[in-house]
């Protein structure tokens, strides 16, 4: 008896007395447990204070394993609530091996509520589970503006590396694309913390102290939600990909962006389920791809304002000099065909543009050159990235002899000069860089940089950022070049013969240009085909680029529909629509978005 109380005793002194220091920190890290309390992204909103990124509480389920005894009876009774596959329980056992037992293993992101409540009436014969109410975000409205906006994804082990600097934590989300990515400093927000007491089987019993997170900072835009509404809605009418943009040429606010196809955020923002994720990476128009910035296109016809304003500047033509048309040039052992095949006969510069003849352009071509061509090109912003806020855009291609000397290789040929004047050949732009061109004819040679926020605001309305307008290119254009040029887009749209007229507004003077863009040099018998038989993939590009009113500028639009055939009957008649919207909203409420200038600190036939 003496010799077992001895040993007892020691055993009391050994737990008590000299492991009292190591013990004592276990228990209290058993008993009070740190929760990080996730914080709100910050808000985005239309230019009218419409919200449409924001947030909403999401219940996640977690298991703690140090809290529950068996945990393969506890995810037993979870996968029977759930109604989990195989492949879901076997990846969650997969967490709770690889992690320490006090990590927290996401079983759902998001409880339906039903659900929510059947686990709660239940909780006390499911130690170790762990609901927490996080903010999520939410897109209000679905898909609209998915490719401005972008989506959240979680950090990736990798990220984490770097990122855990920043407090990024696993689990964490963040920024794919769009502003969402762009303005991730500013919408993340900061977490706070809760400290609980919990009992032995991980249920809360008391709060001790919490630290309130901060919510992310507000993002002001300059989009017309309403304005973006009626363009998706009209893309969304033809099967086919493209895309539109529509911006203030007085200040570079984009008033509209679309690309489509186009994916919903709303998936993303708990984590995309794998089927979903499957069917948007094999889709074969690529949903995630902004056609905005990223698309990259032969221009057509609308690259005849490069050719036009370079004719002019470089006095290589007069605007009342004629040129023949005959429905071809011969040049060499080739023939360059015009969309008419029986010719305009002679032409002088504003007819060329009104029914965009090509014949006309070819010659110009030939006088300038691609060199001077690419001049005037990169006058007007083509070739080059405008830099908007969003990442992921494309510079386009301006060619020269030089670029082709060193890069393909061979010299530059005279045909080459032929296909360059109209838009064609090596000749690439993005959407938003040919909008933008036209914006800075529109506005006499000033180019303004394409942004979509207005200003950041902290969630207590106070503006922490604003951001002004800023001159991208300021090109002296003198004002009877811009005159004979914007004649010529007005006549387009308005005289008779014009290929344009399908954007045509009674009481607005529209000024554009169609154009129709061939994808590639296609077959002689696929060229004698009729255009519905043609296979889509090699059908042409559908352009129109306008601005309104002609005579004092307030938007600018582009449409572009991939394969959609002719610009004049494809793209011109949803950019009427698009202005239509706009103007009748700007009656409504004339403050908006028709504000002053800034202080700067029916077609042819068969035709474009």
């Amino acid at each position: 008896m003496g010799v077992l109380f001895l040993v007892l005793l020691f055993k009391f002194w050994y737990l008590q007395v000299y492991h009292c220091p190591t013990l004592r920190d276990l228990s209290e890290k058993n008993r009070i447990r740190t929760r990080v309390l996730p914080a709100p992204r910050g808000t985005i909103m239309d230019r009218s204070g419409r919200i449409i990124a924001d947030n909403r509480p999401a219940y996640r389920l977690y298991l703690v394993p140090e809290d529950t005894p068996d945990p393969e009876t506890t995810l037993s009774t979870i996968s029977r609530l759930l109604a989990l596959d195989p492949e879901t329980l076997e990846n969650i056992r997969e967490e709770i091996a690889g992690n320490p037992p006090f990590v927290p293993i996401l079983i759902h992101p998001d409880l339906p509520f039903q659900v929510l409540g059947r686990i709660e009436s239940e909780k006390f014969w499911l130690p170790g589970i762990l609901i927490e109410a996080s903010p999520t975000r939410w897109y209000v409205e679905g898909n609209r503006a998915a490719h401005l906006l972008g989506y959240l994804g979680e950090v990736s082990p990798n990220e984490l590396k770097t990122l855990s600097e920043r407090g990024y934590r696993r689990g964490d989300v963040i920024g794919r694309g769009g502003l969402e990515s762009a303005f991730e400093s500013f919408l993340r927000g900061q977490a706070g913390a809760l400290r609980l007491e919990i009992d032995a089987s991980g249920r809360e019993v008391k709060k001790i102290d919490e630290v309130e997170p901060q919510p992310g900072m507000t993002l002001e835009l300059t989009l017309d939600l309403e304005l973006q509404k009626t363009a998706e809605k009209l893309l969304d009418e033809h099967p086919n990909p493209g895309a539109v943009v529509a911006l203030d040429p007085r200040n570079g606010e984009i008033l509209a962006l679309v690309s489509r196809p186009t994916y919903d955020p709303n998936l993303f923002a708990m984590g995309v389920k794998p089927e979903y994720w499957k069917e948007i990476i094999n889709h074969p128009d690529d949903p995630l791809e902004n056609r905005v910035i990223r698309g990259q296109y032969p221009p057509g016809s609308t690259f005849k304002i490069v050719t036009a304003l370079a004719g002019l500047e470089e006095n290589a033509v007069g605007p009342t000099e004629s040129l023949f048309c005959g429905g071809s040039l011969r040049l060499g052992r080739r023939d360059y065909h015009c969309w008419r095949k029986e010719g305009h006969g002679r032409v002088e510069l504003h007819k060329a543009i009104v029914q965009s003849c090509d014949v006309y352009f070819y010659r110009l071509g030939m006088r300038l050159g691609v060199d001077r061509i690419a001049k005037y090109a990169r006058i007007l912003g083509l070739g080059k990235k405008t830099g908007i806020e969003i990442p992921g855009e494309k510079s386009g291609l301006i060619p020269s002899e030089d670029w082709k000397l060193n890069t393909v290789g061979e010299p530059w040929v005279k045909g080459e000069d032929l296909s360059t004047a109209i838009g064609q050949g090596y000749v690439l732009v993005t959407p938003l860089q040919l909008v933008s061109a036209y914006a800075q004819l529109a506005e006499g040679g000033k180019s303004f940089q394409p942004h979509l926020v207005r200003r950041i605001k902290h969630p207590d309305g106070q503006v922490v950022m604003e951001f002004l307008p800023q001159v991208r290119n300021d090109y002296s254009l003198p004002e009877k070049t811009r005159e004979i040029l914007q004649a010529g887009f007005i006549g387009v749209v308005n005289e008779p013969g014009g290929t344009g007229g399908a954007a045509r507004l009674p009481g607005i003077t529209v000024a554009g240009k169609t154009g129709t863009a061939q994808v590639l040099t296609r077959p002689d018998n696929v060229k004698e085909m009729k255009e519905m038989k043609v296979p889509e993939k090699l059908r042409d590009h559908a352009w129109f680029v306008a601005y309104a009113p002609a005579e004092n500028p307030e938007i600018a639009v582009v449409v572009l529909v991939e394969h959609g055939g002719h610009g004049a009957s494809v793209s011109a008649p949803i950019a009427r629509q698009i202005l239509e919207t706009y103007f009748a909203g700007r009656s409504k409420n004339p403050a908006a978005p028709a504000a002053d200038r800034p202080e700067i600190s029916s077609p042819s036939e068969g035709g474009d």
